[in-house]
């Protein structure tokens, strides 16, 4: 199963949470504790460029900056990564993409896998964007299934290897997106630290 349709819904939304980030925030806290909003944003500028490049086999250039020495410009960042997006869905597109394998930083892997992460990445760091920064961010059953399928599976794996925390455990009742979110090791209930009451956008 090819991910295009959730890939092309979670950039949209990315987008959308991107935009109404503003330059004040970028101290803020995530639900990520290795992150501020400054170090998420570094966080998903770094992969950018490594995401598009694994969809079209290519090698990332040998002097790409680690996550901590990229520049987040108040002024300019924002575009920047809206660019990115652009680039990153169209890449996804092909069919064919979906049934290579790309070397990530020196790693043979299938290109589904790293499509299927690349999902991962997009959802749950647009949430993570999303609450730091005082929006709403909701995303439908049919993207989050494949993640939620994944982290169903192969969740423990995941935890034991240090690519999300532990469990946070969520009703039944929830929505598929919430449930999701707990698999990951994210609470659906987090806020920011000393956050103002009240949200500034909803994207439904």
């Amino acid at each position: 199963m090819y991910l295009q349709e959730p890939l092309t819904d979670a950039v949209a939304k990315m987008a959308a949470v991107v935009r109404e980030v503003d330059s004040a925030q970028l101290p803020a806290s995530t639900p990520c504790d290795a992150y501020d909003v400054r170090g998420l944003i570094q966080h998903l500028l770094h992969w950018a460029p490594i995401i598009e490049a694994a969809a079209k086999q290519a090698q990332v250039p040998a002097d790409h900056p680690a996550e901590q020495d990229i520049a987040v410009d108040p002024a300019t960042w924002q575009a920047e990564y809206l660019s990115w997006l652009d680039r990153i869905v169209t890449a996804w597109q092909p069919d064919s993409v979906w049934e290579g394998v790309a070397n990530v930083k020196g790693a043979e892997v299938p290109t589904a896998r790293i499509g299927s992460s690349t999902l991962g990445e997009l959802v749950l760091h647009g949430w993570d964007l999303a609450v730091a920064t005082g929006q709403r961010l909701h995303h439908a059953d049919s993207v989050v299934e494949p993640l939620f399928r994944t982290f169903t599976e192969r969740g423990a794996t995941g935890r034991a290897m240090g690519l999300y925390g532990p469990e946070v455990a969520v009703p039944e009742s929830a929505s598929l997106f919430d449930r999701t979110l707990g698999l990951s090791g994210r609470d659906p209930a987090w806020q920011p630290r000393n956050a103002a009451s009240g949200v500034r956008q909803s994207q439904e």
